[in-house]
């Protein structure tokens, strides 16, 4: 349900019906089988709503709790499952908050039927991906001629950007409001001769996006994979490896870790750095940040917490994304967080793993490593 839905009492009574159904046809699983989760991220719920998503949950738990008065249940948090549910600190419910960060690194791409390229490693550093007149972006390595920069635009745009090679306007893109919606790969332009640097400029109000691709003329053996959205149509979708050597490079669209202008270093194997803002980087640092408002809840409230979604889609390389992986789980096992993951070990669409073939599947041995403490993964299959 959206935001309206907790006041309808219509829509409240269908959901208690649901819920009553489940609850007496399985009133004697046991709690080890059978849990419940009431509201799927309830996004459009804010501190100021909250109230009224308890008296939901206070409503849906009591027509649970007939059939079997210990029967777990779980509670999203609000704001998408992103922030603790305070006012039902010490109440009897688990709650559970799920975990899409960074998002440009997991999920970048999933909006329209734009296509991207595949994250090369990780910890990832920062880049502002949110320009404007004063604020540009710069890029700094061996670029030869031919060289382009090609970028995921989203939001709106109305203006021109400009691609600057050491000092000399090389192209420029001219956007007009409506053409950036939902997200769109645009080619900015190539080189007509060697530079040393590439700075991106802006000339409108602002201008964002979440990937940016430099690719190189040389071909690379061993390819960059190409995808399209999950969301594309049936006929655009594609999964093909691009031999061409390229630098991808996942950018803060809306700038909410550094208000700073960026400025990158390109090495020759394909990575970037930005020691500039060393600060800002992705890391596990910056997951442990995400988990210290849920570590305090449940600290302060001694309700029980759990990550009930998480993971990353084939979009990102199999080697950043099982260093991603395991950076989290390290924290799930320092702070004693049960976690449940989506995404698959098997049969993934992943261009660059290896696979070993397990009872007739295509197994990620390397991703479920990851997945699991050194001990643990010595007793695996």
């Amino acid at each position: 349900m959206d935001a309206t839905g907790f006041y309808n009492d219509d829509q409240l009574d269908a959901v208690c019906e649901a819920y009553a159904f489940l609850a007496r046809r399985y009133q004697n699983i046991p709690n080890s089988v059978l849990s419940f989760n009431l509201f799927n991220e309830p996004w459009l719920i804010t501190k100021e709503e909250e109230p009224h998503y308890v008296d939901a949950v206070l409503a849906v738990s009591e027509v649970i709790w007939e059939y079997n008065q210990d029967r777990l249940i779980f509670v999203d948090g609000i704001a998408g499952s992103q922030e603790p549910v305070e006012s039902l600190a010490g109440e009897p419910y688990a709650q559970a908050f799920h975990m899409y960060e960074p998002e440009q690194f997991i999920y970048s791409g999933w909006v329209g039927g734009t296509t991207w390229y595949r994250g090369q490693h990780w910890p990832l550093p920062y880049a502002n991906g949110m320009l404007n007149q004063e604020k540009t972006l710069a890029l700094q390595g061996n670029f030869p001629s031919g060289t382009r920069i090609e970028l995921q635009l989203v939001g709106n745009s109305d203006g021109t950007l400009s691609m600057v090679a050491d000092g000399n306007t090389a192209a420029a893109l001219q956007l007009e409001n409506g053409q950036t919606n939902d997200g769109k790969v645009m080619v900015l332009g190539a080189l007509e001769t060697d530079a040393k640097e590439i700075v991106l400029k802006w000339d409108g109000d602002i201008v964002q996006f979440e990937s940016l691709a430099v690719i190189f003329p040389e071909a690379d053996e061993k390819g960059t994979a190409l995808d399209s959205s999950p969301w594309a149509p049936e006929e655009e979708i594609r999964h093909e490896m691009i031999y061409e050597k390229m630098t991808v490079i996942y950018c803060d669209a809306w700038c909410l870790d550094g208000e700073e202008a960026s400025t990158l270093v390109l090495a020759e194997d394909g990575t970037y750095s930005n020691p500039g803002q060393a600060e800002l980087r992705y890391d596990q640092e910056y997951l442990r940040d995400w988990l210290k408002p849920w570590l305090e809840f449940r600290e302060e409230s001694g309700n029980e917490i759990m990550i009930q979604e998480w993971g990353m889609v084939d979009i990102v390389s199999d080697e950043g994304g099982r260093a991603y992986l395991k950076d989290w789980v390290e924290l799930f096992n320092l702070y004693e967080i049960p976690w449940n993951k989506w995404g698959e070990v098997l049969n993934t669409e992943q261009l660059d793993a290896e696979f070993e073939e397990y009872r007739g599947y295509l197994l990620n041995r390397k991703m479920v490593e990851a997945l699991m403490t050194a001990d643990v993964a010595k007793e695996a299959p």
